[in-house]
């Protein structure tokens, strides 16, 4: 599947790509440059919209937010169901 082809002309060609699980496992799950390293180490995550309360980001450190990325990220069976 990683032959250049971008996945989306795959999936407009009909072949099996366009299954839900493969559209999921291809969409990433945050927008990339919605994600900075901070100088201090911490990484930065800013939101699409602030929040009510003004809340533009969320400030972590790498490991609380490599905990969180694993949360978001679906795990997969040997059968790939």
């Amino acid at each position: 599947m990683h032959d250049g082809q971008n996945p989306r002309d795959l999936q407009a060609k009909g072949t099996r790509s366009s299954s839900p699980q493969v559209r999921h496992l291809l969409r990433p799950p945050f927008a990339h440059d919605a994600v900075t390293a901070l100088p201090d180490g911490r990484v930065r995550v800013s939101f699409k919209a602030p929040w009510r309360s003004g809340t533009a980001y969320a400030d972590m450190d790498a490991q609380q937010f490599l905990a969180r990325l694993y949360a978001l990220v679906r795990r997969t069976t040997a059968t790939g169901r």
